[in-house]
């Protein structure tokens, strides 16, 4: 009888040495895969930067006090340019507008402008790329793509979390005159999207 105790407590205890042994595996594999999707490259979204964006800065810090969507603005073609109004931006928070052109994309770019809490202009190209969402929206400190909800920081669009973490909405160059924020027109026609 104490052979048959004996022979029992010495597989137990193998089991339960082989149960942690698959436990502290199966907890090293959860850490590696939380580290590799909340860690993310600071410079994937600088290397994909294909146009040097615009720097105008309304001299203060900006915060968004509640979740703001993307409100449709309008726009003006003059001549090479594009022209959207920064008090529209100001007023909006998030602005929206599409330009008609002719690319390789669709037959109108979507184009987003904010302010970041830096006080910064952002004008960018308003489509998440791989799911090729064209809806954002602010909530805090984060732009936040509607139909994938990948999360990138409002100050310099790095990813925070998400599928499309790499491919924020696309800052382009514009230069402000007075309350027209003037954008080339040729960017919008010649854009195409990043290689995933």
């Amino acid at each position: 009888m104490s052979k048959n105790k004996k022979q029992q407590f010495n597989e137990e205890s193998r089991k339960k040495g082989t149960n942690l042994v698959i436990a502290g595996l199966i907890l090293v594999f959860i850490a590696g895969f939380a580290a590799y999707m909340f860690s993310s490259n600071p410079s994937s979204a600088e290397d994909r930067l294909r146009f040097e964006p615009g720097n105008f800065n309304i001299g203060t810090a900006y915060a968004y006090e509640q979740v703001t969507p993307m409100t449709v603005i309008d726009n003006e073609i003059q001549g090479e340019n594009v022209i959207i109004s920064l008090s529209d931006v100001l007023d909006v928070g998030l602005a929206a507008t599409r330009v008609y052109v002719e690319n390789n994309y669709k037959d109108y770019m979507p184009l987003t402008a904010f302010i970041n809490p830096s006080g910064q202009l952002v004008v960018s190209l308003g489509v998440c790329e791989p799911c090729r969402s064209e809806t954002l929206r602010i909530d805090g400190e984060y732009l936040i793509c509607e139909s994938c909800r990948t999360v990138w920081r409002l100050d310099n669009l790095q990813g925070v979390n998400g599928g499309c973490m790499d491919y924020p909405p696309e800052a382009i160059y514009y230069e402000v005159v007075g309350d027209d924020i003037v954008i080339p027109h040729e960017q919008l026609s010649s854009w195409t999207p990043r290689p995933l």
